[in-house]
């Protein structure tokens, strides 16, 4: 091995000790602030356990939909600056079935899911989004 290669190799290690040290540090910090306890197991199951925690807290803390009223089937993102996706990923939050898609084209699957989040709201069912639904989504997901 030359003396530049030994002094790549060095350095490459110095900074893998330092990035997986900082890593510890922050989790360590992070988990004691969420409160989150780390299984005594191996430090794998702890990054992943963390990060599902870290996951579900922040499906929790999702912003309310940035919709508009008079959105409804055929619509796309592109018509509507994105508020599509919004729609469809909110509907999919609050547990409505789209297939897992949230593709941005408000289709058959978009405009059931929304009728059924009309229906169990108890608001006229149209399956668009009228100025009672965009109401009722924002007072909903305030609450989430």
């Amino acid at each position: 091995m030359s003396n530049k290669q030994f002094w790549i190799l060095t350095i490459l290690l110095t900074v893998s000790m330092i990035l997986d040290f900082t890593f510890f540090v922050v989790t360590t910090n992070l988990t004691s602030l969420l409160s989150v306890k780390a299984p005594e197991s191996e430090a794998s199951d702890f990054e992943t356990t963390y990060f599902d925690d870290y996951i579900k807290l922040d499906a929790t803390l999702i912003a309310c939909p940035d919709v508009r009223v008079g959105l409804k089937r055929g619509m796309r993102d592109g018509d509507t600056h994105g508020s599509i996706t919004e729609l469809q990923q909110f509907l999919i939050s609050s547990g409505y079935d789209l297939g897992g898609l949230s593709n941005g084209d408000f289709g058959p699957l978009t405009e059931k899911a929304l009728k059924q989040f009309q229906n169990d709201q108890s608001i006229s069912v149209n399956g668009i989004v009228d100025t009672l639904t965009f109401e009722t989504i924002m007072n909903v997901c305030a609450v989430e």
